[in-house]
């Protein structure tokens, strides 16, 4: 008997079920590999507070704190490390972690996250052997890094945001036994948590990475160890007290505890990217500070 070949009729059905079968899939493909990624962000962050941890455990209790590591000079023995009066001035997010990488802690690849969707955000080879911390005229302790997200900077080579290194929030919990209501470090946010609108056609870089084109959403570690996948930079499980009780505390913006206690100096949650360096007066507790942010020209 000859065999019936298809009928051009047949091969459309067939081709037409095959891509509603594609079209069924493909979400959900798109959906595992946005969870796997997710999951994966959040071991990367986990890892890096989990390295602050283990040196802590060894430096009385403290995270790496730049301006203990390259403190100013001593009046009689000059530059020496471990003397000298802190230099409050370098407690940035770029030195902080690109001290971190000195002390053998993490890498510079570990600092970039695998859903980094910002393209001035790269890895930056670490040049270890600049290492100097012993030179009067110039000690150096860490390789400096770039820290500008803008499009038209040199570029930035670290993903996370951070705790804000000055204030409450940092002489309470930047180290070792920390609280399980402060944030530590985690995906970027929107600046001051504010939703914006300065976006491109696929949604604002810190929203692409686990979010999606109109709202935000991130991996956020607490300072007992915790990570957390957010939906919003507010939460009914992240607080700070004020003068009225606890309220809801803004991942990415200081807090107004009274009525006229409105500073960055409180004890909340504050995480973003503080660069160039501390200023002001009084520049260990109430520093004049840069931030940088997504999205800027």
């Amino acid at each position: 008997m000859k065999k019936r070949a298809f009928t051009l009729v047949e091969l459309l059905v067939v081709i037409s079920i095959i891509g509603i079968l594609i079209s069924i899939l493909m979400p959900a493909l798109a959906g595992a590999r946005a969870s796997a990624r997710q999951l994966e962000d959040s071991k990367r962050a986990s890892g890096l507070h989990t390295a602050w941890l283990t040196y802590a455990a060894s430096n009385n209790e403290e995270f790496p704190t730049p301006s203990h590591i390259d403190r100013l000079a001593h009046p009689t023995l000059g530059e020496q490390t471990g003397f000298g009066a802190p230099d409050w001035r370098l407690n940035t997010t770029m030195r902080i972690y690109s001290a971190s990488i000195m002390s053998n802690l993490f890498t510079s690849k570990d600092i970039v996250s695998n859903s980094e969707t910002n393209p001035m955000v790269t890895v930056r080879e670490y040049l270890y052997d600049v290492y100097d911390p012993n030179d009067q005229a110039d000690d150096i302790h860490w390789m400096d890094m770039n820290e500008e997200l803008s499009v038209t900077g040199p570029g930035c080579n670290f993903s996370y945001a951070m705790s804000a290194p000055f204030g409450d929030r940092f002489d309470d919990e930047w180290g070792a036994g920390g609280s399980s209501g402060i944030a530590m470090l985690g995906t970027r946010g929107p600046e001051f948590g504010q939703h914006t609108d300065a976006m491109d056609e696929e949604g604002h870089f810190t929203y692409q990475m686990h979010g999606n084109k109109d709202s935000w959403s991130g991996n956020i570690v607490f300072n007992d160890g915790q990570v957390r996948y957010m939906k919003h930079w507010l939460d009914a499980t992240v607080t700070f007290k004020d003068h009225n009780g606890f309220k809801e505390d803004n991942l990415f913006n200081f807090d107004c505890t009274s009525d006229i206690s409105c500073t960055p100096y409180g004890g909340d949650t504050f995480l973003g990217i503080v660069v160039d360096e501390l200023g002001g007066s009084d520049v260990q507790n109430t520093p004049e500070f840069e931030l940088e942010w997504d999205n800027k020209d």
